[in-house]
């Protein structure tokens, strides 16, 4: 051949020789994944309801270690020495769901491994899904749910996924070029990469012995846009960089993060206190400008929780403790618990009783009960502390149930003296 001599064609010639001897796989092999799973065999059945706009597609990939497959190599680069590297064979099976004007119902069945001559087991699954009303974006959005196969490791379990979607409109800043996009966001997503949905992963046994389901049933709130501002600039000095962002929900709450703990926060907004946080519709923390505004008292509890945890904003216990007692007095049942927990970490037993009381007048079960034994303690209202108890005790905890008969067994007259050690030290 006109150009290459016999040391280069003797080589060209070996590679061809290597890959017509290359090992191949039947089709028939990778085809049997793709039919419908009988009664008896393992199967994963991912199912749910897609949004309407929402196109779907279910993939699921499978390993063989028994059937292989060869790739040509050339070690260390070496082109005179070219071999064939044997690796585990990979196939895949895709499900495509179109998208409709309404919301849909989907299922799909699938072979968790295939028994046959290469012993298919399945690695991992992805559900893509695409929002295509591109009224609201210049091109479709997207999202991805991931399960990576963790066989063995882990009790068989059916998964759930009821996650909000929803859209963030996001302007970047970077030493001057800007950028300006719609991303999606899932309150089901824990990634570092918090603004985006792109893929939220958990981890389950793909290879089920029977039958096992995947449900997915998202909800798209495109109404529900957060605006994300950031900026990032280099400094003229190596390493010097300088970040920061803003976060703003529907209401009107603002966050204001940056790696300067001295920077000014711009009028109006709050200092993020955990770097990057994104707080999905359904969480307090993206509507507190709501929640001041509101008079209902669960909406000053849950500032208090705000305020208590301190990872939204920054901590102010004597602030929490206040809208604690403030949505307590409202009636609010979790509040009013709060408030009689903190009684009895301070050693206050007349605020302990006084919010016990609130509680049972508020028809909490356990308060209740332990007001009535409080009253029996103190011998008053017996008669009627002795009903409460039993009426409770009936269909009620096993704590409740034991001091019934504690109680039904230290009132037999050999008992007299056990009783009156009972009162001595329910008084202490």
């Amino acid at each position: 051949m006109p150009g290459i001599n016999y040391k280069q064609g003797a080589i060209v010639g070996s590679i061809v020789a290597l890959i017509a001897c290359r090992s191949t796989l039947n089709s028939n092999d990778v085809e049997m994944l793709h039919r419908k799973p009988g009664a008896n065999e393992s199967t994963l059945v991912v199912q749910g309801s897609m949004p309407a706009n929402t196109a779907l597609s279910v993939s699921a990939e499978y390993e063989s270690s028994t059937c292989r497959e060869t790739e040509l190599i050339f070690p260390y680069g070496e082109i005179t020495n070219p071999t064939f590297h044997e690796k585990n064979r990979y196939a895949w099976v895709r499900h495509n769901i179109a998208a409709s004007s309404s919301e849909q119902p989907f299922n799909v069945a699938l072979l968790s491994g295939e028994p046959g001559k290469c012993q298919w087991h399945m690695t991992s699954l992805i559900a893509d899904w695409s929002y295509t009303d591109v009224g609201h974006a210049k091109k479709p959005l997207s999202w991805r749910n991931k399960f990576i196969d963790r066989s063995n490791s882990e009790e068989a379990r059916d998964l759930r996924y009821t996650p909000l979607i929803y859209a963030l409109q996001v302007h970047e800043d970077n030493n001057a070029k800007t950028t300006e996009e719609i991303r999606l966001a899932s309150s089901d997503n824990n990634n570092s990469e918090w603004f985006q949905a792109d893929e939220v992963e958990d981890y389950i046994d793909l290879n089920p012995t029977t039958q096992r389901s995947i449900t997915l049933k998202p909800t798209l709130d495109l109404n529900h846009i957060v605006a994300i501002t950031s900026h990032f600039k280099t400094g003229t000095q190596w390493g010097e960089k300088y970040y920061d962002e803003t976060i703003r929900y529907p209401d009107g709450t603002t966050f204001f993060f940056d790696r300067n703990p001295d920077a000014q926060v711009p009028a109006g907004a709050l200092r993020m206190q955990q770097n990057r946080a994104l707080f999905s519709p359904d969480r307090p923390e993206s509507q507190i400008n709501t929640l001041i505004k509101s008079a209902d008292p669960s909406a000053k509890r849950q500032l208090a929780e705000i305020y208590e945890l301190g990872h939204a904003v920054e901590q102010d216990r004597p602030k929490a403790h206040a809208l604690y007692e403030t949505a307590a007095k409202g009636g609010d049942i979790p509040a009013m618990q709060w408030m009689k927990k903190q009684a009895g970490y301070a050693q206050q037993p007349k605020q302990v009783r006084y919010w016990q009381h609130k509680l049972a007048m508020a028809d909490d079960i356990q308060a209740k009960f332990d007001d009535a034994r409080d009253d029996l303690c103190e011998q008053k209202n017996q008669v009627h502390a002795e009903e409460v108890i039993a009426s409770l005790a009936a269909n009620g905890t096993q704590r409740m149930k034991n001091f019934a008969l504690f109680w039904q067994n230290i009132n037999q007259p050999e008992n007299a003296q056990d009783k009156r050690a009972w009162f001595e030290d329910c008084r202490r």
